[in-house]
């Protein structure tokens, strides 16, 4: 499925993709995270759901290399997405993900998708 779909998909059929997802508004704030990206995490959605992304859930996120390239995105008010690998830093391990970042200003949200 190509990562623009997921606007348009059923936020209830988000659990059962292979893969997590955080979806974010212009300023980071979560308003869906699915339930692989709990278990990767291991941090609820009754936990994140509201909160900044960047500063309050994934603080290792605020750097440039990720926190950077979504602003910048927000900024062009176009739809953009972009890939990278990160080393989120869990409480007793870190783990490396790749990521997708993306962008769509016509709806006013954007995703952070996660593999491990």
């Amino acid at each position: 499925m190509p990562v623009e779909n997921l606007l348009e998909y059923d936020r209830e059929n988000y659990d059962e993709l292979p893969f997590g997802i955080i979806e974010v508004d212009g300023d980071g704030r979560i308003l869906t995270y699915n339930r692989w990206e709990e278990q990767l995490a291991n941090r609820g959605r009754d936990t994140t759901v509201g909160r900044l992304f960047f500063s309050e859930v994934a603080p290792c996120t605020g750097v440039a290399e990720f926190e950077g390239r979504f602003k910048e995105m927000v900024a062009q008010n176009r739809v953009a997405r972009e890939e990278l690998d990160f080393v989120f830093k869990f409480p007793g391990e870190s783990k490396l993900v790749n990521i997708i970042l993306t962008w769509t200003p016509a709806w006013k949200r954007g995703f952070i998708l996660v593999k491990a």
